[in-house]
């Protein structure tokens, strides 16, 4: 599975993370569906920072959204009732050119389901908002980028990345990522592949990818603030992403997403797409936690 939402304090998601990622240079949909692995799903443990227990499960898949378009549809539930929703829309481009975003959406639920945090995104317009409820009060933040076409966010940062392994896995690679740190940031990022290693959450030799923020000449006055991540990544599948050591939003909790390898998964379902709310609401009293349908 090619695919990661990188949701680190410096850029957010899967993570960010994220966290999808390359195979046969084909038609466009069908590049993007190489890279994601997809279809039709994968599956990842979520464990905790030090990686000694499971504390939820992530489901991943691909479908078509319209002609041109793919959609990355993600699920996170997590043992204490809380769960996540993220859909990333994919435009294709032509059979050389790397697919671009063009809708971000990333929502964080509590156990009562309230949304708690919200990221938006429009790629093609360029308006991003990070919503936060803080005290029971929303903290909106709303900018308007000018996003280069190598900008991508959530789980959708795996596309270049994969890409990137499958034709050069030894030099770095940069793109940029739009997050929230609280408010849309545009990050330029730099991404290495460090060596080849057995990881202690999948089975086989891997490579490991670091990611960072790419600063330039201020790397030495910030690079210490700014939180690294990590990802694996197998060769001998295409590069398909297979981990990583990130964090779940703006200055949240670390994790570490292990996927569930092919031959230890349950049989695939059919994604569903669960009705959310546009921005955080707290619930009429007395109601459950919505059912993800």
């Amino acid at each position: 599975m090619k695919f990661l939402r990188l949701f680190t304090p410096a850029f957010t998601s899967i993570g960010v993370i994220l966290i999808g990622l390359a195979a046969a240079l084909l038609t466009p949909s069908r590049l993007f569906a190489g890279q994601l692995d997809f279809p039709p799903t994968a599956d990842f443990k979520i464990l905790n920072a030090d990686g000694t227990k499971v504390i939820g499960h992530t489901h991943f898949a691909l479908s078509s959204d319209e002609p041109g378009f793919q959609l990355i549809y993600i699920e996170s539930h997590y043992n204490n009732g809380e769960y996540e929703v993220e859909r990333n829309l994919i435009e294709s481009r032509s059979a050389h050119q790397m697919p671009v975003m063009a809708d971000y959406y990333h929502g964080f639920f509590n156990p009562g389901g309230v949304l708690t945090r919200e990221v938006k995104a429009n790629f093609r317009t360029g308006k991003a908002s990070c919503t936060e409820l803080v005290d029971g009060v929303e903290q909106v933040y709303n900018e308007t980028l000018d996003l280069p076409a190598d900008t991508y966010a959530g789980s959708a940062l795996i596309i270049p990345l994969q890409n990137h392994l499958s034709a050069n896995p030894t030099e770095p690679v940069q793109f940029h990522d739009l997050s929230c740190a609280p408010g849309p940031k545009l990050f330029n990022v730099q991404a290495t592949g460090t060596e080849m290693m057995r990881w202690d959450h999948y089975p086989g030799k891997t490579m490991e990818v670091e990611i960072k923020p790419a600063f330039g000449w201020i790397d030495v006055v910030i690079a210490p603030f700014i939180p690294k991540m990590r990802a694996w990544f197998n060769p001998a599948d295409n590069w398909n992403f297979v981990g990583g050591e990130i964090t779940r939003y703006y200055r949240g909790p670390e994790i570490i997403m292990a996927r569930v390898p092919p031959s230890e998964a349950s049989p695939a379902k059919p994604a569903t797409h669960p009705e959310v709310a546009s921005v955080p609401t707290q619930p009429p009293a007395g109601n459950t936690s919505p059912t993800l349908r």
